[in-house]
């Protein structure tokens, strides 16, 4: 999802691109090994999501390794990857999602890197919120929530 202009200077470093905001992201990606602290995805390879013995998995293409999509454990390792009950083929994009959704927070305990699927449902209920905030700026209608809830 992109960051909006107006939170993009609440970043260590006023951005993404500043030396504070990769030095950060960095030290995220050394302790996660460049994969997602979630399922174990590793970062910018392709992936085929799934099924396996009755449960979501994900198949790393180049080794044919098949994993649990939600602990990361290792199911099997295919012979032919037609062998794999495969729904989307993707490339793994990891990024690093505050625990706290708080963009100027520069503790790296607060922060996880996840693949898109992860930080997607870490994400869900925050996203739901603001895309309603915004609906109900739009038709200029004001909500309790808007008063209750912070972020």
């Amino acid at each position: 999802m992109p960051i909006k202009p107006e939170n993009m200077a609440k970043y260590p470093g006023g951005s993404i691109r500043s030396p504070e905001w990769r030095a950060i992201r960095e030290k995220v990606g050394k302790r996660s090994g460049l994969r997602c602290e979630a399922c174990r995805a590793p970062h910018m390879k392709m992936i085929a999501r799934g099924s396996y013995g009755g449960r979501d998995a994900y198949m790393v293409l180049e080794t044919r390794e098949v994993f649990c999509a939600e602990t990361g454990l290792k199911m099997a390792t295919m012979r032919c990857t037609s062998d794999f009950n495969a729904h989307k083929v993707l490339k793994i994009v990891l990024t690093v999602a505050r625990l706290n959704h708080d963009e100027s927070c520069d503790d790296i305990e607060q922060m996880k890197h996840l693949c898109q699927r992860h930080h997607l449902r870490l994400d869900a209920k925050h996203h739901s919120r603001n895309a309603a905030r915004t609906r109900r700026a739009k038709g200029g209608q004001l909500d309790m929530e808007d008063f209750l809830c912070e972020n």
